[in-house]
């Protein structure tokens, strides 16, 4: 009777073993492991709805619009189709499917050499002589050489573009040494005291302050106040070709980030820790001087200097 019994055991096992194998054999995408369990990947175009079970198989379903799946796969959400920016010089050569993702290319007479990873296409060069290679999607226009110069012209050309050169070096050294000296300057007492009590909304004034904020700056006191490096990568993406307008926008996040009362203090604060005091003087006399003129119309109000 245990001899019998070992026996049913063992055929059951082997069984298993088999329906396990046949199970695995028979995914035509593949098998994949969930919770101990092996069950078949889902196919390009789809995603998985549910694991598969000890009764059920797994469960795909088509990706949804806007989304696609170019690969076997056992993920529970396609991936969102690539959007072709306009604003970028770029527009779209094959339309997203369930199958494939969205394949952009450049406007007319705008190209781009990054290939797969191009993100802005450029204008077409133009020559001034003939040209050698005309411009294509992906390659700028290549342009005839100009006519040598003789020695004669050569002799006098090189000492003037040394000179020059010095004179840039010598005028790019004294600005660096300029603003060291201001970087030095040690943050005075009475602006530690106006940072400390101040009680103003700037949003009225966001616009004005722009004015005086470049992308650059602005990038750095959005990196100082702990703003994400995709939120920055967002506007930069989305205005490549506006520096003043992509300023803007990541100047309005910024605020909304700050609260009400909190972005001018933090502003000013942010400016000064990165060294740009002189920026920072000229958003004071803006909102000092349209708090004045508050003061002037309603006789209320107060900003502290």
């Amino acid at each position: 009777m245990y001899v019998n019994l070992v026996l049913l055991f063992c055929v059951i096992f082997v069984s298993d073993g088999r329906r396990l194998r046949r199970r695995s054999a028979d995914c035509d995408e593949g098998p994949y492991q969930h919770e101990g369990k092996t069950c078949c990947l889902c196919p390009k175009g789809y995603r998985v709805l549910s694991h598969c079970t000890d009764r059920n198989g797994t469960k795909c379903q088509l990706c949804d619009d806007g989304t696609y799946m170019d690969h076997p796969n056992s993920d529970l959400s396609c991936l969102p189709c690539k959007i072709c920016n306009p604003n970028a010089n770029m527009k779209v050569k094959v339309r997203c499917s369930e199958y494939s993702n969205t394949v952009c290319g450049c406007l007319e007479d705008h190209y781009c050499d990054k290939g797969d990873h191009c993100k802005f296409c450029k204008a077409c060069g133009k020559c001034e002589n003939e040209v050698k290679t005309k411009c294509t999607e992906t390659n700028n226009t290549v342009c005839e050489d100009a006519t040598p110069k003789s020695s004669e012209t050569t002799a006098i050309v090189v000492p003037i573009v040394v000179l020059i050169i010095i004179i840039v070096v010598g005028v790019v050294l004294f600005i660096i040494y300029k603003r060291r000296q201001e970087m030095d300057k040690p943050v005075p007492k009475e602006e530690e005291k106006f940072l400390q009590g101040v009680d103003i909304d700037i949003y009225e004034y966001l616009p004005e302050i722009c004015e005086h904020l470049s992308w650059k700056v602005m990038k750095r006191v959005a990196q100082h106040s702990g703003m994400t490096a995709v939120t920055i990568e967002n506007h930069e993406s989305n205005y490549p070709a506006d520096p003043t307008q992509r300023t803007d926008g990541l100047l309005r996040d910024w605020y909304q980030a700050q609260g009400l009362y909190k972005a001018y203090p933090a502003l000013i604060k942010s400016l000064c820790a990165i060294k740009e005091r002189t920026v920072a003087d000229k958003i004071k006399q803006i909102v000092e001087k349209g708090e004045a003129k508050k003061r002037d119309i309603h006789g209320t109000g107060h900003v502290q200097s």
